[in-house]
């Protein structure tokens, strides 16, 4: 048997005691005699917390988070003798560590204050920044020897927390811990050679390759390729692809401009592309300059209009018969604007980057999934035309 009679104050954070005994089982004794006379002792100590510690190369270890907590004071009040409150901490190493801390939080203030303002007690009352009080208080540990498999501390567990990158591909991060991506988005991207003219249409390049009919961004990452089918994903779109086909509603103004209804409203004053004409973001159709287009919210009348000023053409007819010619030629008249409002959904298209704006493809849309190993990981995108942007969340060790 060992015995150990230790002491305590009241405002310790906590102490330490090395213990050392083979496979043994603790009872833990906690003397209040002198205390008899001073029962407002017992609400200055309202419980204490006990736990275990293994040393493992110079760091402790806390042993299967073994945490025992007991209160010392009886709510009701009477002039305890001994309090005798039995730990079982049965199967411990050999050698550990003991660490004790004493609880004084509000109630052991408000009952310290009742005794007080009932006259039990003499005393000023405690405010809240009273300090805790420092006497000492003695504790009586007695461990006997037992029998009993020796079971190994827990190893400890690297705390890790929640990391955010953004970048281009090949992107790398470090310190993963192993776990598949919490989240994942990607910016899509496309290019322009020159300025667009009715004698020089563009068409955007797209992010992502032709996997039969589905256009698909191949992930890589840890080793890994993970598809992102294009074709069946639902995607937040910040800009709006309005293809031209000669069947619109056009009507032409005075100034032989023709100017067509938009279903999905545009930013006020944002410029949009166009493929075969020069965007603007004059929101005024007499400031449109020939061979320009822009989108705008027409303050007079209501409505959202394209407005498109081609001196070529004068009347509705001609316009409509040029968009169906440049259609049925693979190469329509496309306009592309931002949205008022963007728009979830599914589209049957690839991504793609018009000005500062771009399609964005998420993980929670794709409900795809990528792993990743632990340490470092890079993230690659195995297509031609590469993303504008990736941002990952993964969770990294500290």
């Amino acid at each position: 048997m060992i015995k150990l009679s230790i002491e305590i104050k009241r405002s310790d954070k906590y102490v330490d005691y090395s213990i050392s005994a083979a496979n043994n089982r603790g009872y833990i004794t906690i003397d209040t005699s002198d205390w008899i006379d001073k029962p407002w002792m017992f609400y200055e100590l309202p419980s204490l917390k006990f736990e275990i510690y293994t040393e493992t190369d110079g760091e402790l270890v806390k042993y299967q988070n073994f945490s025992r907590e007991i209160r010392t004071y009886n709510p009701a009040y009477s002039p305890l003798g001994v309090l005798n409150v039995t730990i079982d901490i049965r199967n411990v190493p050999e050698e550990f560590i003991l660490r004790i801390t004493p609880i004084f939080d509000n109630d052991a203030v408000a009952a310290r204050n009742m005794l007080v303002e009932n006259g039990i007690e003499d005393g000023d009352i405690w405010g809240a920044d009273q300090d805790v009080p420092t006497q000492l208080f003695n504790l009586n540990l007695e461990f006997i020897e037992c029998s009993g498999e020796y079971i190994p501390p827990t190893p400890p567990v690297p705390p890790t927390h929640e990391e955010t990158i953004t970048g281009v591909p090949p992107i790398t991060f470090d310190g993963s811990i192993g776990e598949p991506l919490i989240s994942w988005s990607m910016k899509g991207n496309g290019s322009q050679q020159g300025t667009p003219t009715p004698d020089n249409p563009i068409m955007p390049e797209f992010v992502g390759v032709l996997d039969g009919s589905d256009w698909a961004i191949h992930l890589t990452c840890a080793g890994q390729t993970v598809p992102v089918y294009l074709g069946q994903t639902q995607t937040v779109r910040r800009v709006r692809k309005l293809v031209l086909t000669g069947e619109e509603n056009v009507s032409v103004t005075s100034a032989g401009m023709a100017v067509i209804a938009l279903g999905i409203p545009p930013v006020a004053g944002e410029e949009c592309v166009c493929s075969h004409y020069i965007g603007t973001n004059d929101t005024s159709y007499s400031a449109i300059g020939d061979g320009e287009c822009t989108t705008s919210i027409v303050a007079s009348g209501g409505g959202n209009r394209l407005a498109i000023n081609d001196v070529s053409l004068s009347t509705a007819d001609a316009y409509k018969a040029f968009f169906a010619q440049q259609y049925a030629a693979e190469t329509p008249v496309t306009v592309w604007y931002v949205l008022a409002t963007p728009q979830t959904g599914i589209v049957n298209e690839p991504l793609c980057k018009i000005g500062d704006y771009a399609d964005e493809l998420h993980s929670e849309d794709a409900a795809i999934t990528i792993p990743t190993t632990k340490g470092q990981n890079t993230l690659t995108v195995d297509t031609p035309i590469q993303p504008s942007e990736i941002t990952i969340t993964y969770m990294k060790e500290e």
